[in-house]
């Protein structure tokens, strides 16, 4: 009875009834029972709009502003989240006469069970002017992070609500320093790449471009985000308003072309070498180039296209801190159909040595001995790359292709025999032609 006086807002007959209540009565149905999701009367109230009794409660029984029920929803949070303006200024104005003033910040930045604010709610449901209201009061509210490390500004962008973006970005300090400092969790900028959300895209661009520099965990930018989904119209977009993201280097020292390159994304490959006009410059920490990356991580499509590719000649036989070549790392790691093509193309130097003096066929031949003795069950060699890990018989994705390793050794000794014979065919062929 009570509950229905509580979210009707009958003011004089819940009034009524708590005043003909013992002391102990009185205590019992205010602090311990509640509704079956553990709501207090202040939370069905508040969640229903209803000032006056809202207001009768917290004259009388503040604590109850920080109570939460079972889901850890503060009154606030239910307030909020069913966008009721009314009942949520009561809750504010009392919160800032209730303690010091950190105990009113405190109330505000109070966190449910799934880590949400009150104006994480109000922003999930779509509640424009409880949003702002809440922002008034605190504007840090907006970079605050849930459990799954979304800030407000990341369900604005996940619900494709431009208003409600806007809303959040005003509140924002112009201080770019300040902002890459304090917001946390997921970049919202990286919840519009990931979600395809273009024309939230835009519109952080458009009102808020310091928002584009802000890094993931990883230590990527949203063009690394963008590289490695393979979308290319976010990365042609994030090259003309970001052009400075294309040269970052994320946590493993990767610019967003090699990632593109790491993960087999021809289309985004082509959109960063259609922008730069020297293909070498772009070099990650280990001095690899896209071609290095692309063959060590067996990605052919990628090493294929830029073989293909006349200007990019330069990268095929460029060596890393380590000496290596791409056709070295492909034979290094088992990557047979990238070792292929590169054997294939008449640039590439199929007998240079790398820093240990080994040439690619050599590589390929420790290696094929290191996975048979691994498979045979013996001991194997200690020394640089002599490691297979459990993960390695997958192929393709792992640190070593299993099989490819296998089986490139031969590969490599058939396709060089081949191309000797052309050669040397070649040259009788021109010999006799001059007798």
């Amino acid at each position: 009875m009570l509950y229905n006086y509580a979210a009707e807002d009958r003011f004089d007959e819940l009034f009524d009834h708590l005043r003909r209540l013992s002391p102990m009565e009185l205590s019992s149905i205010i602090y311990s029972q509640g509704s079956p999701s553990g709501n207090s009367l202040l939370h069905v109230s508040s969640s229903h709009g209803m000032k006056d009794v809202t207001e009768l409660l917290l004259q009388h029984f503040p604590i109850l502003m920080t109570g939460k029920n079972f889901h850890g929803d503060t009154a606030l949070h239910l307030a909020a989240g069913a966008g009721q303006l009314e009942t949520t200024a009561v809750l504010i104005s009392k919160a800032k006469g209730h303690g010091e003033a950190t105990d009113f910040y405190n109330i505000l930045e109070m966190k449910n069970d799934r880590g949400n604010t009150a104006l994480h709610d109000a922003v999930i449901h779509g509640h424009h002017a409880v949003a702002c209201f809440l922002l008034s009061e605190c504007s840090e509210l907006c970079y605050t992070e849930n459990n799954d490390h979304e800030s407000p500004l990341c369900h604005a962008v996940e619900n494709s609500d431009k208003h409600m973006l806007s809303i959040l970005m005003y509140a924002i300090p112009h201080d770019v320093d300040h902002l890459l400092k304090n917001l946390k969790g997921k970049s919202p900028v990286h919840a519009a790449v990931q979600g395809r959300k273009r024309e939230m895209l835009e519109q952080i661009a458009e009102e808020k471009l310091e928002l584009l520099r802000q890094k993931d965990e990883q230590g990527e930018n949203p063009l690394h985000c963008a590289a490695s989904l393979g979308y290319v119209w976010e990365t042609q977009f994030l090259l003309k308003v970001y052009r400075d993201g294309a040269i970052q280097k994320n946590n493993e020292g990767n610019m967003p072309i090699h990632v593109a390159s790491k993960k087999g994304h021809v289309g985004v490959v082509d959109a960063y070498i259609s922008e730069w006009s020297d293909p070498t410059e772009f070099l990650n920490t280990k001095r690899q180039n896209i071609l290095h990356v692309a063959a060590e991580k067996g990605r052919h499509q990628v090493v294929k296209h830029i073989l293909q590719n006349q200007n990019l000649e330069p990268l095929i036989n460029m060596q890393d801190l380590d000496g290596n070549t791409p056709l070295h790392l492909a034979s290094m790691h088992g990557r047979s159909i990238a070792a292929y093509n590169l054997v294939q193309n008449q640039n590439v130097m199929k007998d240079k040595a790398n820093g240990e003096k080994l040439t690619p066929y050599e590589i390929a031949e420790k290696q094929s001995k290191i996975v048979g003795l691994e498979f045979s069950g013996e001991q194997i060699p200690k020394g640089k790359g002599n490691q297979v890990g459990p993960d390695d018989r997958k192929g393709g994705e792992g640190i070593l292709d299993y099989y490819g390793a296998v089986c490139l050794p031969l590969l490599l000794l058939l396709l060089l025999d081949k191309l000797k014979w052309r050669e040397g065919k070649t040259r009788l062929f021109s010999l006799s032609n001059n007798l």
